[in-house]
């Protein structure tokens, strides 16, 4: 409210603490939507990844709507939440310098002489986007900090259009590419959490501190950048570059201010490598306002072995987490010169140990506890049996990583109604089905003592499901537990 003074605010409570269901987290983005927010604060850590929040989220970027999720402040490398959703920008934090001592700077802020380090609360990576100041730098006051700039920027864009100096309102994509481009790079090596000469991005602060007059004058003066937006490979995707020798990048790029533009896609190793460290491997020109599909195949047979199969090295600034990364970068410059960006960074990496058929990529629904190992066949060999966020019981093959005959079996639907209503029927915007978020391990054991091994799993919703060998509900279920333990 402080950065944002003008802005209206509306509190929606999506669940009971600030560890939510992902359905809850999805129908309150939802209802937030069709009450008129422009900017949803999404300042909660979800308990898993669902279809139904990232159904939601892309409502959300339909709808011209930003959406700045919680980092975590683990001061290390950060994969989760805010870090984890495409088009959302991450809560991180910049604070003072720290000049003078603890008690003069209890006293007065005369002593900083910048706002440019990062908070040694909110956590970095290659998702990183934005670093907002402000005075704790916790991702709880990150977050808003951040959210606010997102508003000036999208009042200035409504200012803009009603004075006819721009055709329409900003979209969610060109808030954040105008945020970025006018942003103050950090590149000041010397700091506590060092910036990096020669390069627009690093993962301590993202394209860097957001400016927000430079902003603003770029709307009122029409600067106004295409919009580069990378469908696919997913965020920390893995690849085996020994099973696959290349990934598709599909790419939806958008320049509807712009008579025409031209493109180009480049990888570099590493999660935030230097200008010079990129590789172009496609580029290409469009007369026309957009442009859709796989614009090309990132080369895994071209990034050395020695890259891919070196041990893993810590180290002590926790930056090891991203000791694999590849960066995928999608430039676009229109016919006016303004540039867009959009960036994906994927692990390629071989372990020889890893089962052949696995890692198991799942779409959304994360599972959150362990798996329990077990033979549900009768061969002798133990299959993997877990739940997940999206509401089914998987139980794979330990050969192939491919599910059982029969499974994935599924809980009972969760209410869409207020998601729905809230989407007014727009075509495509809510999922046909949402199903009772799984978050405890799953139990197997032979319920009816015939010597055959049931499967027994709770859902979020307060229910017992259990199913035999085959993925089949058994009779008298699933059983409430009550509304006490409903969470």
């Amino acid at each position: 409210a402080g950065v944002c003074p003008g802005c209206m605010i509306i509190t929606i409570k999506a669940g009971h603490e600030s560890k939510d269901r992902t359905d809850r987290i999805a129908q309150a983005i939802y209802f937030a939507i069709a009450n008129g927010a422009s900017v949803i604060v999404m300042l909660d850590a979800e308990l898993g990844y669902s279809s139904l929040t990232r159904a939601a989220l892309d409502y959300a970027w339909r709808k011209g709507v930003i959406v700045v999720g919680a980092t975590n402040d683990f001061d290390s490398s950060d994969h989760q939440n805010g870090m984890f959703w495409p088009r959302v920008w991450p809560g991180n934090g910049l604070v003072a310098d720290g000049t003078g001592t603890i008690t003069q700077l209890a006293k007065t802020d005369r002593l900083t002489t910048n706002f440019r380090s990062r908070s040694n609360d909110t956590s970095f990576g290659p998702h990183a986007l934005f670093s907002a100041s402000n005075k704790g730098g916790s991702t709880s006051e990150s977050t808003p900090t951040t959210a606010a700039v997102a508003a000036l920027v999208i009042s200035e864009g409504r200012n803009a259009a009603e004075q006819h100096q721009i055709s329409g309102p900003l979209n969610a994509g060109e808030v954040e590419q105008v945020v970025r481009e006018t942003a103050s790079n950090i590149t000041d090596p010397n700091l506590g959490w060092p910036g990096k000469p020669g390069a627009t991005f690093n993962i301590q602060y993202g394209y860097g501190r957001p400016d927000v007059l430079a902003a603003m004058e770029a709307v009122a003066a029409n600067r106004i950048p295409p919009v580069p937006d990378i469908q696919s490979p997913d965020w920390y995707a893995l690849f085996d570059p020994t099973h696959t020798s290349s990934v598709p990048i599909n790419v939806d790029i958008s320049a509807p201010r712009a008579a025409s533009f031209t493109w180009r896609v480049q990888y570099g190793l590493g999660p935030d490598p230097t200008e010079a460290q990129f590789v172009t491997i496609a580029s290409g020109s469009s007369s026309s306002h957009d442009l859709h599909g796989v614009l090309v195949h990132l080369p895994l047979s071209q990034i050395p072995q020695s890259f891919w199969d070196a041990p893993f090295h810590f180290t002590t600034d926790l930056s090891s987490t991203e000791q694999y990364d590849v960066t995928i970068r999608v430039q676009a410059t229109d016919d006016r010169g303004n540039m867009g960006e959009d960036r994906r960074a994927v692990a390629v990496f071989h372990d020889p140990s890893i089962r052949r058929g696995f890692p198991v990529r799942l779409v959304d629904g994360a599972p959150v506890a362990s798996p329990e190992l077990s033979d549900l066949r009768g061969n002798g060999k133990l299959d993997i049996i877990f739940g997940d966020s999206n509401g089914y019981i998987h139980a794979v093959d330990p050969d192939t990583g491919r599910e059982l005959p029969g499974w994935p079996a599924h809980t009972a639907p969760v209410d869409l109604g207020l998601a729905r209503a809230s989407a007014a029927g727009a075509a495509g915007a809510v999922p046909a089905h949402a199903y009772e978020p799984i978050l405890a391990p799953a139990a197997v054991g032979d319920l009816t003592g015939d010597g055959a091994q049931d499967v027994v799993v709770t859902s979020e919703s307060g229910r017992v499901y259990a199913f035999n060998r085959f993925g089949r509900l058994r009779p008298g279920f699933p059983r409430t537990l009550g509304s006490a333990t409903t969470y």
